[in-house]
């Protein structure tokens, strides 16, 4: 009996099958193409690990939106509101620590709306009083999600900073 059949790997036979059904050409090309990228889909997500690593760590608060806070000071002023407009310190940087935006080059604290902002700061924000300090770690869909923002942020890319609460103006008023 021939094996030779055997001795096609698997993964040009299943392409070359599939193409054959749907009546197109079989490429060898293609089909080592296509095996590439299923290799590269298999490795693991630097971010999902990154992720996961950060939340083991002692201290390190996983809200259900998927935000991990570590609380480095907690202050005991204003609470910010969405409608907030607040001032902050921040250091924002990629998982491999690349700095992409950070306020404490020019030591000026940068002052916005919540409303303006991405959804990991506003839920991040509204969770410091102001005086504390948090380090904050935001998932691909709490940042830029698949668009990334222009050079520096990749798409998909998880977001680190460190967040000092220096003001808060509209803040939540304690009910009577």
């Amino acid at each position: 009996m021939n094996n030779k059949l055997w001795s096609i790997p698997l993964f040009i036979l299943v392409f070359g099958l599939a193409a054959c059904s749907k009546n197109q050409p079989f490429s060898l090309e293609q089909a080592q193409e296509e095996q590439t990228a299923q290799e590269v889909l298999a490795l693991p997500d630097p971010q999902l690990i990154f992720l996961q690593d950060y939340a083991a760590q002692e201290s390190v608060i996983v809200r259900a939106s998927g935000l991990h806070i570590k609380v480095l000071l907690k202050g005991n002023g204003a609470i910010p509101t969405l409608e907030s407009v607040v001032t902050a310190y921040y250091h924002g940087t990629l998982i491999d620590g690349t700095v992409f935006d950070t306020t404490r080059d020019n030591d000026q604290p940068f002052s916005f709306s919540l409303e303006g902002v991405i959804d990991g700061w506003k839920e991040a924000i509204m969770l410091m009083r102001v005086g504390s300090i948090f380090e904050i770690v935001l998932p691909a869909n709490l940042a830029y999600g698949d668009e990334g923002s222009g050079d520096a942020i990749a798409p998909g890319a998880t977001l680190m900073f460190e967040v000092e609460l220096v003001d808060v103006t509209n803040p939540l008023t304690p009910s009577g």
